[in-house]
C-alpha cells in the first residue's frame, strides 16, 4: 500500500513540473524575464526598459461598476472658474458613480467630434443630474485642450444618451 500512494505521489509531482500549466512555464502576467533590458524598475504595474516602453492599466475603472464609466449626456454643466468667470459646456454623468465631465465639444455633434473633448473639467456631483443640467458650486479650473475622445483619461468611458 505504501509503495502505491509513494508511486500515486511521484505520478502526480511528474504531471505537475511538466504540465504547460506549470508556474515555472506558464506567465499569465506577461511579466518579461528578458535580461537584456537594462535598468528594468517595477513599479505600480509597469516595466520600463530601453527595449519595451511603459505598460500598464488601459485604463481606470468606474468604482461603483468595474466597468468603463457609463457617461449619460446631462445638457449643460456651468462652472465658476478660479479666475472668477463663468464657463458653461456640454455635461455626462457616469450612471454608476456620479462623477460628471464638461466638455467644450460635444460627443454627440459628428461636425465637432474630431475635434475631440478640447477643454474640459471632471468634477463630482452630489445627486443625479437631470437632463436639464447642473450648476457646480465651487471653483474649478479648465484641463486640455484634449484632442481625442478614446485616449487619456477618455479611454475609460463610454458615452450615451
Amino acid at each position: 500500500m505504501k509503495k502505491f500512494i509513494s508511486m500515486i505521489f511521484t505520478l502526480l509531482l511528474v504531471i505537475s513540473i511538466s504540465s504547460p500549466t506549470s508556474a515555472s512555464t506558464n506567465h499569465l502576467d506577461n511579466h518579461n524575464h528578458d535580461h537584456e533590458l537594462e535598468n528594468h524598475e517595477h513599479e505600480s504595474g509597469k516595466i520600463k526598459g530601453e527595449k519595451g516602453g511603459d505598460f500598464g492599466a488601459l485604463y481606470i475603472p468606474c468604482p461603483a461598476t468595474g466597468t468603463k464609466h457609463q457617461m449619460k449626456a446631462r445638457g449643460t454643466g456651468k462652472h465658476t472658474l478660479t479666475n472668477g468667470s463663468t464657463w458653461i459646456g456640454n455635461l455626462y454623468q457616469c450612471s454608476g458613480c456620479l462623477t460628471t465631465l464638461t466638455t467644450y465639444y460635444n460627443y454627440f455633434n459628428y461636425g465637432e467630434r474630431p475635434n475631440g473633448p478640447g477643454k474640459y473639467i471632471l468634477a463630482s456631483a452630489p445627486v443625479f443630474v437631470s437632463p436639464a443640467g447642473y450648476i457646480f458650486s465651487g471653483k474649478y479650473t479648465l484641463s486640455g485642450p484634449a484632442t481625442s475622445w478614446v485616449t487619456g483619461i477618455f479611454s475609460g468611458m463610454s458615452f450615451s444618451y
